[in-house]
């Protein structure tokens, strides 16, 4: 998915440069909060609980083609390197068993979008508000034992581009995303412990939920060529 959004993504300028003349790179920061796992604790307690990602910055580009003056065709990369939050020792960082204590390192979750999508512009000028609209592949990196994996993804934003000069702007925006996680295989992962609840051995099982949702806010630096 990603190789195929990013060979688009080349083609696509040799055939509207005639059209429109204007292409747009904006490298951007922000910060993403929201998604996580379930964890199944069938080790020391008999629970099942939600574990969140916290807040983290993220980075990313997006590159934009005029199609015309108010619509814009736009690719977009954005990585978030997160760490999920766990003040319950559920990822066996303490007291479990299958990593050294106090090691935080299982917790690392990266979320990277690969997206290609329209952005309308409210007025035909090349700054003003705008909404935005896009799909792609989403790659989810966690830690954990829980399998890397690529999936469907959409999101849904708006902004406001802040004019500097005639070749560049600001361009603030908000973003929503969610992503179909569902289907994907847990993971196991068991040992033995003379406290395991049910006389051993301990088992943690790791679930990706259903859908995983992120917003995300974000500033960028506009250059048009």
């Amino acid at each position: 998915m990603r190789r195929i959004l990013i060979a688009v993504t080349l083609l696509l300028p040799s055939l509207v440069m005639a059209q429109t003349g204007v292409l747009e790179l904006t490298p951007t920061i922000g910060l993403r909060q929201g998604g996580g796992i379930t964890v199944n604790d069938r080790a020391f307690q008999n629970r099942d609980v939600n574990v969140d990602l916290g807040t983290h910055g993220s980075y990313g580009v997006r590159f934009g083609i005029g199609l015309s003056r108010r619509l814009q065709l736009e690719f977009l990369a954005d990585r978030q390197n997160g760490q999920m939050k766990d003040n319950k020792g559920l990822f066996g960082e303490q007291p479990g068993g299958f990593v050294p204590i106090l090691s935080t390192s299982i917790l690392d979750f990266s979320v990277t979008y690969y997206h290609l999508g329209l952005l309308w512009h409210f007025s035909p000028a090349p700054n003003g508000w705008y909404a935005v609209v896009s799909a792609g592949d989403a790659r989810l990196d966690p830690r954990s034992p829980l399998q890397s994996v690529d999936r469907f993804s959409m999101a849904l934003g708006a902004g406001v581009k802040v004019e500097l000069n005639e070749s560049t702007s600001l361009r603030f925006e908000g973003r929503f995303f969610r992503t179909d996680t569902g289907n994907v295989p847990p993971a196991v992962q068991q040992f033995d412990h003379k406290d395991c609840y049910q006389g051993g051995p301990c088992t943690y099982t790791y679930r990706y939920r259903d859908t995983l949702q992120q917003t995300q806010l974000s500033v960028g630096y506009a250059i048009r060529f």
